[in-house]
């Protein structure tokens, strides 16, 4: 169950990185609340409980890091000649 969730938002998330670097923070937020709500339903933890553990523990980072991971990820393979050549 924790690898379908994963792969559906993370597969999601990743697939739209360079226009979620646009998105103010609002609706940042909004996706956060996403992978919160996912991360709650597999931990089975409630809803007032603080959310940073419970990411860390799933090993997920919160949605504003990993869209920035993903992209420096991506400009330094390209740097470093590890991209395909279309990028």
């Amino acid at each position: 169950m924790e690898m379908i969730i994963h792969a559906f938002i993370s597969s999601r998330s990743d697939y739209f990185n360079s226009l979620f670097t646009c998105l103010n923070k609002s609706l940042l937020n909004t996706l956060q609340t996403v992978q919160n709500a996912a991360a709650q339903l597999l931990t089975n933890s409630r809803k007032c409980c603080h959310m940073t553990p419970i990411l860390f523990s799933l090993h997920w980072l919160p949605v504003h890091c990993r869209i920035n991971f993903k992209i420096l990820n991506y400009i330094f393979r390209a740097l470093h000649n590890q991209a395909p050549k279309y990028i």
